[in-house]
Parts: C-alpha cells; sequence; structure tokens
C-alpha cells in the first residue's frame, strides 16, 4: 500500500509542482513581485504537498482496494476534482462559468484542470499497471 501510495504522490507531485513553477499567472507574479520566489514556493508548494497528501490517500486507497483500471482511476479523480474545485476551492475561473460569463483565459484553465485532475489518478495507476504486467512477462 505505501509503494502505491508512493507512486501516486511523486507522480501528483512532479506535475503539478513543475506546472505550478513554470506556468506564468498574474497572481503568482504579483506574489513574486511582493514577497519573492521563496515565499510564493513555500506557500504555495507546501498547499500542494499537502492537498495531494490527502487527496492522493484517498486515490491510492481505492486503487488498492478495487484495483480498477487506469481509465476508471482517471475519470474517478477527474469526478472527484471537479467537485472539489466547483464546491470547494472555487478559482477565478470557475466563478466566470458559475457566473455564465466565461472568457477564453478560463476556458484554457478548465482544459488545464481536466488534464491535471484526470493524471491525478489516472497516470500513477497506469505506471503501476504497466510495471506489474512487465514483472508477469518476466515470469
Amino acid at each position: 500500500m505505501m509503494k502505491i501510495y508512493a507512486v501516486f504522490m511523486l507522480s501528483a507531485l512532479l506535475v503539478n509542482v513543475a506546472l505550478e513553477i513554470v506556468v506564468p499567472t498574474p497572481e503568482k507574479g504579483r506574489i513574486i513581485t511582493e514577497h519573492g520566489w521563496g515565499h510564493y514556493i513555500a506557500v504555495n508548494v507546501r498547499g500542494i504537498v499537502l492537498f495531494y497528501a490527502v487527496f492522493n490517500l484517498v486515490g491510492s486507497t481505492i486503487y488498492y482496494d478495487t484495483n480498477m483500471r487506469s481509465v476508471e482511476m482517471g475519470l474517478a479523480s477527474l469526478v472527484l476534482g471537479f467537485f472539489l474545485e466547483f464546491a470547494f476551492m472555487k478559482p477565478d475561473w470557475v466563478l466566470h462559468i458559475l457566473a455564465m460569463k466565461p472568457r477564453p483565459g478560463d476556458v484554457v484553465a478548465f482544459m488545464v484542470s481536466i488534464l491535471i485532475w484526470y493524471a491525478a489518478w489516472g497516470l500513477p495507476s497506469y505506471m503501476i499497471q504497466r510495471y506489474i504486467m512487465r514483472l508477469e512477462n518476466r515470469k
């Protein structure tokens, strides 16, 4: 179980922390300008790690207990992720969509969010399944 959880955490952190650092946003630019990169990374990366520690505990437990395929895990992650995003997180693009006033940037954010949520559980379960298949083929 701990190995599965580790794969889930590593894949989520690699994808999300890389995107958090690389993708420019107005809010990120403002925070970095006011407080510097150290503060930005300390606050945002810590939040990402804490969120995915809980989110991936749920995902890795579901995978361990049900052994769902990677497509199913990705869809489960997508559904749960969008529920969390629309019900609790509510970033700007969600608020614009809920107000029925989406902007072009909101559509892009929605599409990126689909990829991120799907990859959160779909990617690690795919990697685990491929690893298990390779082990079985060696026997």
